[in-house]
């Protein structure tokens, strides 16, 4: 996937969680190709968030790739969206490689 491919999943993603992440603020998200270990695309989306875990709805959250892959469909992204939530906290001293 190009660079320019994975903003636009990171855009995606953004708009989607917007309403889910209410009580935290988005800090980054992370977009890597990857191949799951039955040899299908997948995208490994890590999202770090600023605040208190307890804030967030893992319920609401879970349907997150649900609700991304109609939107991957629509910029001819065929890859399953996989993905990780980290405190801000959690993900320190995390580097994330370049994609």
């Amino acid at each position: 996937m190009s660079n320019h491919n994975t903003k636009k999943v990171a855009d995606l993603v953004r708009d989607i969680l917007k309403a889910d992440f209410d009580k935290v603020e988005i800090i980054k998200i992370h977009v890597t190709d990857d191949v799951d270990r039955d040899g299908d695309d997948v995208l490994r989306i890590e999202v770090v968030f600023k605040g208190d875990p307890r804030n967030v709805d893992a319920s609401r959250l879970s349907g997150a790739a649900r609700k991304l892959i109609p939107r991957l469909k629509e910029i001819d992204e065929s890859a399953f969206p996989l993905f990780s939530f980290l405190s801000q906290k959690e993900a320190k001293g995390i580097r994330f490689e370049a994609a």
